[in-house]
C-alpha cells in the first residue's frame, strides 16, 4: 500500500450527494482513494463521460464517518466539493490531481478467451 501512498491522487467516484452540513455547503462525492492522498484545499479534477475535465477545489475531506485532514491510497473516502459542480458528478467519473489522468473513447486490446468448457462465455462484438 505504501506504493500507492506515493503516486498522484486519483478515486472512483462511488455515489454523489448534494449535502449542507458540517458548515460545509455542496457535492460530497464518496468512494476509494485507488492512489496518493488529499487534503482539503487541494485542487482536483473530475474526468469521464465526454464532459471533459474541470478542476474544483476540496473543500473537506472525510474518513470513516468523520471529518479528517486527509485520507490516503485504501481509505474509503468521502470528498466535499462545491455545489456548482453537482450536475456535472456521477458515478463512474474519477477525481484526480489535475493533469495524471484523462478520459478515452476509444482502445485497443489484446485478449485471451477461455473456451465454453474452460468456464469461457460467449463474446460478440459490437
Amino acid at each position: 500500500m505504501a506504493e500507492g501512498l506515493t503516486g498522484p491522487f486519483l478515486m472512483v467516484v462511488e455515489d454523489v450527494f448534494r449535502h449542507a452540513s458540517r458548515g460545509v455547503r455542496g457535492v460530497r462525492v464518496t468512494g476509494q482513494v485507488e492512489r496518493g492522498r488529499v487534503r482539503a484545499g487541494d485542487e482536483v479534477e473530475f474526468v469521464g463521460f465526454g464532459g471533459g475535465a474541470a478542476t474544483v477545489p476540496v473543500l473537506a475531506v472525510e474518513a470513516g464517518g468523520r471529518r479528517a485532514a486527509e485520507a490516503g491510497a485504501g481509505t474509503n473516502a468521502g470528498v466535499a466539493l462545491p455545489e456548482a459542480v453537482a450536475g456535472a458528478l456521477e458515478r463512474g467519473q474519477v477525481l484526480a490531481e489535475p493533469g495524471t489522468v484523462g478520459a478515452h473513447r476509444h482502445f485497443f486490446a489484446d485478449l485471451d478467451v477461455l473456451a465454453a468448457d474452460q468456464g469461457g462465455v460467449e463474446l460478440r462484438d459490437g
